[in-house]
């Protein structure tokens, strides 16, 4: 039978469901590469006397680097045949002498391209290599209704079952291209068949007749990977395939060990070829049971990890993999496998021990302990096996393992296999000259045509330590083990997920881990260990800490966390809402002297006054490197005045561009301090404060004058707060000029001020002019009908502004139309805050509807007009008729994800017209509806009509009459994604995160 080579639909194996074989299409390749030619040459067999005989042959090196040995063959004078010295029983010796190589033909071997053909190396760059087509393959052809055929079952890699039907004659050669064409696998070179004798594994003589090698019908033969080489290019989806599932089998079984970092690769590629693209509704941890994670994972790896963590790696790797294509996959698999030290090595067992031998080398058990020892192939000397022993001879020692006849024997023709190829490749596809007159040969017409492939990888191993990341990992691991406590999930995530995606470790994130100073003096122990041991030689630095958050702990010793700061050596960190108190301050500030450290949020912890003192001290001699310091609601006091002073006037806090003190009962002595201090700065360009938050720090209009009379003077400020604090209308007005005209502001938060009329237009008549503004908040402040048109029209030409507050503005009807007109011409404001407004008019919540439904228009050639991403409508008395106006222009919305409707009298009608609106929004993630006078059906209701694609993430429904009945957590179980938050009866909060794939139901506090 023959097949043409340049067949344009040829036959390619793929995956059926029906355990048997399937057929598609394989694109036409248009570079042949040289055919395989079956085995012509005879071959003897040994004599009973011939059976202890020993037989040399010497290979050896040239002076071009490593020259691996040469065919063990000996061309007869007479028959110019291979004869076999070899042959089934008996023992034999390869010896490897020193001798130089040189050129010999040897064509009558399968492949063997002889003198003329050179071997072109494209290691380096394999996608010069020709394309491979499918060669022609022959073998005799079975005539239908034959009684002597035989019928012979080859099982696949992946356990499909191919009968085959035969004759006796049959070589094993010939068994073998005709699998091989049935399943349209061209790229053959690696594979071969193997039959099980006694639960040993034994290879299938290519040129002996299948009768004689007691093959008889139904004689169940194996398709397995025998030489584990790189082609230069892989294009056989057969073979691609077949040989992903064997390497496949080889990790998951533990043969080939790898690191945790690379198990989690491998098994997210094996995941998106069986379960397709990550969904991250679905695929969450919880998605696979430790059962079918065992079909991707050794045991080792799943016993080291939890199954929820294992399963968060898994997935944060495979969301990466999204769009690729079955073969890309299986490529991929096969290169990150490679990682494994053990990638390629055949395992041999002997009695109490076992052999490995690889393209580049042999393992041999170690003499102490269960490890092996690596020989490359340059090194070894010898391979002698007898019945019952096989000794390996290295340049340093001599091992003895023993094996059977049939283990021994299978070895020695792989490791001549393997070296055959090796000295092809070395001499440029030819033999060595100068061999002794007799030398041997084995039966090798199956050896893999070696212009096919790659030379031999130098092995690397895998080990912890390889990088600052590994070394962090290890003591961190360590340090809890002997402290008998649990590691931190998310910082030990953070860890391994740097790893796994090979990148540098740039923040540390533990914010809202319960982290107590015990927890803590474990991660600073690991990161000393980690700082002293990344100076050995060889270590790659991929740990490069400039964010550490430690927010929302229970953190208390200041010099823990100092200690960790000097360590890490960040340019952010982040302690707020601990529990550091004036102590602690005075430590941490005591290790913070010679650090670099710009940013530092101290905000939420009890430093109190002396606290301060005690940072301020610290810097009495030494320039303070902050630039960005928060220490608000940090229970500072009036006592504060001088620590306060001196930080805003320069001096060695000259660097310092950033301060928040709000939240602290400063009053007004502190507060006119303060910007007295600011204004008796002589050298304004000494001063570099840019952004000073004083809100809610209980000051009237005593500082009030002092921070205009500063202003007056020094206007160099790109933001500044002053929410919640006394500042009377006249004030106000001469406050808006000031910080409005200098067009630099960017910043402006005067909410519940205390403006009338007068003062709040100020600050809306110099809109037109503040061109650098992109906050500004005016909540609080009463805004007549002519501040609201000239809001309006400044809205509409304004392209700066991102952030408007105008919270408890008295707005009605006539402010909303005027402003769902300007939001209409407005392509830069995302966070809008109108709560405590009024929109009960129909008119008003139609017109602001249709702004909000305006985005629907936009193209990519028309300019956009509306990106309100965020609106907060609470306590705007919409109700049934204005959330109905509301809804229209809801569903047409394309960029809303955040929508705060709190306080409002939806009841059930309101709250079923804003199911429809969630229905047909593609963005919307987060709908809160607290105090909106629902119950349990209507949020029963609201379920349905949402469907079960909704994108919302988030119903917060607290403050109503929610009862958590059966009913009512069934419709819940409908929504694939949905967090439904509401009250449990004793107040408290209870979130309901519903999985479709999940029975019952968990809680979020």
């Amino acid at each position: 039978m023959e097949r043409n080579t340049k067949r344009e639909d040829a036959k390619y194996l793929s995956r059926s469901t029906t355990g048997y074989l399937k057929v598609g299409s394989l694109k036409d390749y248009t570079t042949l590469v040289q055919p395989k030619r079956h085995l012509t040459s005879s071959l003897g067999r040994r004599s009973a006397a011939q059976q202890n005989v020993k037989h040399h042959s010497t290979l050896g090196r040239t002076g071009a680097g490593l020259l691996s040995p040469a065919l063990l063959a000996k061309r007869s004078k007479s028959t110019r045949k291979l004869r076999t010295q070899l042959a089934q029983g008996g023992g034999g010796t390869i010896n490897l002498g020193k001798s130089s190589l040189s050129v010999r033909r040897a064509n009558t071997m399968r492949g063997a391209p002889g003198a003329k053909t050179k071997y072109v190396d494209y290691t380096e760059n394999p996608e010069d290599a020709p394309e491979p087509l499918p060669p022609k393959i022959v073998y005799p052809k079975v005539e239908d209704g034959d009684s002597n055929a035989l019928t012979i079952t080859i099982i696949l890699v992946d356990g499909r079952r191919l009968e085959l039907s035969v004759t006796p004659s049959f070589s094993g050669y010939d068994l073998f291209l005709k699998m091989a064409d049935e399943i349209n696998l061209f790229q053959f070179d690696v594979f071969w068949l193997v039959s099980m004798k006694d639960g040993i594994e034994q290879w299938l003589d290519p040129t002996e007749p299948i009768a004689k090698q007691s093959m008889v019908n139904d004689s169940p033969l194996y398709l397995r990977v025998r030489w584990f080489k790189t082609y230069f290019k892989l294009v056989d989806t057969t073979a691609l395939y077949l040989f992903y599932l064997h390497i496949t089998q080889m990790i998951v079984s533990g043969a080939y060990p790898v690191s945790d970092k690379v198990a989690i690769r491998l098994a997210a590629i094996s995941i998106q070829l069986n379960y397709g693209d990550f969904v991250r509704t679905k695929h969450k941890p919880g998605f696979f049971s430790k059962e079918i994670l065992g079909s991707f994972l050794s045991s080792r790896a799943l016993e080291s990890m939890n199954m929820d963590y294992l399963q968060t790696r898994i997935f944060s790797f495979h969301r990466r993999l999204k769009g690729m294509e079955a073969p890309d996959l299986q490529a991929l698999y096969l290169t990150i496998s490679r990682e494994s030290f053990y990638w390629g090595v055949t395992w041999f067992s002997g009695k109490g021990e076992r052999v490995g031998l690889g393209e580049d080398g042999l393992f041999v058990q170690a003499p102490s302990g269960p490890g092996f020892v690596y020989v490359p192939m340059e090194d070894v000397r010898s391979v002698e096996y007898t019945s019952k022993k096989l000794k390996l001879k290295s340049k340093s020692e001599t091992h003895d393992i023993s094996v059977s006849h049939n283990v021994g024997k299978s070895f020695v023709e792989l490791f001549a296999g393997y070296y055959i190829v090796l000295v092809r490749q070395a001499t440029a596809g030819c033999f060595a000259r100068h061999l002794p007159e007799k030398y041997q040969s084995l039966k090798m017409a199956a050896i893999p045509d070696f212009r096919v492939f790659m030379r031999p990888k130098i092995r690397e191993i895998e080990g912890e330590g390889g990088t600052s990341l590994d070394i962090l990992k290890a003591s961190y691991t360590k340090l809890c083990g002997a402290s008998k406590v649990n590691p931190v999930p998310r910082f030990l995530l953070q860890v391994e997920n740097r790893l796994d995606n090979e990148e540098i470790l740039d923040i540390v994130d533990v914010k809202k881990c319960n982290l107590s100073d015990s927890d803590l003096r474990i991660v600073v122990d690991a990161f000393k260990e980690t700082k002293n041991k990344s100076r050995r030689k060889g270590i790659l630095p991929n740990l490069d800490v400039f964010h550490l958050l430690l927010s929302h702990n229970q953190l208390s010793d200041g010099e823990l966390a100092g200690t960790l700061i000097r360590v890490c050596s960040p340019q952010v960190v982040e302690l707020s809402h601990n529990s550091l108190d004036s102590v602690a301050a005075k430590n941490l500030f005591a290790l913070l002297l010679k650090t670099k450290l710009k940013e530092l949020d101290l905000s939420h912890n009890p430093i109190g006054d002396q606290g301060l003192a005690e940072i301020v001290s610290a810097y009495s001699s030494q320039v303070c490197s902050l630039v960005t310091l928060n220490l608000s609601k940090t229970t500072l006091s009036a006592a504060s005045s001088q620590e306060l002073m001196k930080i805003v006037s320069g001096g060695n806090f000259s660097q310092l561009q950033s301060l928040d003190v709000s939240e602290n009962e400063l009053g007004d002595s502190c507060i006119k301090g303060m910007f007295d201090s600011i204004r008796n700065i002589e050298d304004s360009s000494s001063f570099d404060l840019k952004f000073l938050n004083v809100t809610n720090t209980s000051f009237g209009l005593v500082a009030a004058r002092a921070v205009v009379e500063c202003l007056r003077k020094h206007n160099n400020f790109l933001g500044f707060r002053t929410a919640y604090n006394t500042i009377d209308d006249d004030l106000g007005f001469e406050l808006g000029r000031l910080l409005l005209r200098p067009n630099t502001m960017e910043i402006v938060d005067v909410g519940f001020c205390s403006f009338a009329q007068r003062a709040s237009y100020a600050f809306i008549s110099e809109l037109d002019k503040a061109s650098s503004l992109t906050e500004l908040n005016l909540s609080g402040s009463y805004i007549n009908k002519q501040g609201i048109r000239h809001l309006a029209d400044c809205l509409k030409k304004n392209r700066s502004i991102v952030k408007l507050g105008l919270r408890f503005c008295s707005l009605k009807k006539e402010a909303f139309v005027a402003l769902a007109d300007a939001f209409n011409n407005n392509d830069t404001l995302a966070t809008i805050d109108l709560a405590s407004n009024d929109l009960t008019s129909s008119t008003a919540a139609r017109a602001f509807g249709d702004s909000l439904g305006h985005a629907q228009h936009r193209t990519i050639d028309e300019e956009a007009k509306s990106v309100i991403s965020e609106l907060n409508l609470s306590d705007c008395g919409i109700g049934r008729k204005s959330m109905e106006e509301l809804v229209e222009g809801l569903s047409r919305n394309e960029s809303l994800t955040r929508l705060h409707l709190d306080g409002n009298p939806l009841r059930v009608r309101g709250f079923r017209a804003l199911a429809l609106a969630v229905r047909d929004h593609r963005i919307l993630k987060v709908v809160t509806c607290q105090s909106t006078e629902v119950d349990s059906r209507d949020i029963i209701e609201f379920t349905k009509k949402i469907g079960t694609k909704t994108p919302l993430e988030i119903l917060d429904v607290r403050k109503n009459s929610i009862i958590a009945t059966p009913e009512f957590l069934q419709a819940l179980q409908s929504i694939d994604r949905l967090s439904v938050i509401f009250d449990r009866p004793t107040g408290s909060d209870l979130t309901i995160r519903i999985q479709s794939r999940i029975q019952g139901q968990g809680q979020r506090e």
